[in-house]
């Protein structure tokens, strides 16, 4: 077959057979021309091998800059011809649902997102509980903050702020043993006025969306020039603890609202009309009568706040990008407060 394939890709050889053909009907040459044309083109298609279409497929011989085989296309007649080196790439559907089953499939995702949801906010209730407890150590600190040697306390609370997302490494230090304590550079009174700022600035942002903006934003500016006194500090564990107590109520409201609605997406009957979960909360927040803290004790925020910030400078307090920093005694930087 070797000698006809060759012919078989010759134009003029098919060409010519197809004149002969069509003379042999007993047609002029002038005749015979445009079939036999014709003739030609469908024989040398019908001959010529096709490429086939391409497929998804992974080269086992070609890699990428981090040495995994590369994802590529190729022809039928390519991975014929050089099996195992391109290998199909199988395509599935991520969900296998259709008519009936769409609905179905649509509402176990939901379903899974909203049990997310709920169990993010009892987390954050318990998390509020164990808070309490070390917002309450803070206060009792500093009232014995510059004559107390309360080493062991100060390395608790460096812990406890690590287990919510805080860098205490400033305050901490670890021996050859691997044995973690405080730092001797600094000080108790400027460590728990440190600490005290941090724990108020994660606790205040993380509480955004349960507060009213109005709220939200005075913490934030207060907090730095409250945490500059003993005073101040105490009135900032008032702030936190009273932001753990709205965690663990939205918590025991989530509870609530489940059990009576079935689900937090369910629309329910408020005082606010007929609304999810996420919708009455929104409300409710920003309804003067459920506010954190008092107009009175919002009022010594800003007092006690703005007596504090006449410290700022004798305590190495600068604005950097509309952020406040403290360089404490051993040069550390920390920052204090946020932009608002």
């Amino acid at each position: 077959m070797g000698i006809l394939d060759e012919l078989l890709k010759d134009p003029q050889f098919l060409l010519g057979a197809g004149l002969l053909t069509e003379g042999a009907k007993g047609k002029s040459p002038g005749e015979a021309v445009m079939p036999a044309l014709l003739q030609t083109a469908q024989l040398k298609k019908a001959f010529t091998p096709t490429l086939g279409k391409t497929k998804s497929v992974t080269d086992t011989k070609t890699f990428d800059d981090k040495g995994k085989p590369i994802n590529t296309f190729a022809t039928e007649s390519m991975i014929q011809a050089e099996p195992g080196r391109y290998v199909p790439i199988e395509k599935t559907p991520l969900v296998k649902v259709s008519g009936p089953e769409i609905e179905k499939q649509y509402d176990k995702d939901r379903g899974k997102q909203q049990a997310n949801k709920y169990k993010v906010i009892q987390d954050k209730a318990l998390s509020a509980s164990d808070a309490k407890t070390n917002y309450a150590m803070v206060t009792a600190l500093s009232e014995n903050v510059d004559t107390g040697a309360f080493g062991e306390q100060l390395l608790g609370l460096a812990k406890f702020g690590k287990r919510i997302g805080i860098n205490t490494d400033w305050l901490t230090k670890t021996d050859e043993n691997g044995n973690v304590g405080i730092r001797d550079a600094v000080g108790n009174a400027e460590a728990l006025e440190v600490l005290q700022v941090q724990f108020a600035l994660e606790k205040i942002q993380k509480t955004k969306g349960a507060i009213s903006d109005t709220e939200f934003k005075k913490f934030l500016g207060t907090s730095p020039g409250l945490s500059m006194t003993k005073e101040g500090i105490q009135l900032l564990s008032t702030v936190n603890e009273a932001l753990a107590d709205r965690d663990i109520k939205i918590a025991g409201m989530a509870a609530a609202w489940e059990a009576d609605n079935g689900r937090l997406t369910s629309k329910g009957k408020t005082e606010y009309g007929n609304l999810s979960f996420d919708e009455y909360i929104n409300k409710w927040r920003k309804d003067p009568t459920n506010a954190v803290v008092s107009e009175e004790f919002m009022k010594k925020l800003e007092e006690v706040s703005g007596s504090g910030e006449e410290l700022e400078e004798e305590k190495n307090v600068r604005i950097i990008g509309g952020v406040k920093y403290r360089k404490l005694s051993d040069g550390t930087i920390i920052r204090i407060g946020a932009k608002l």
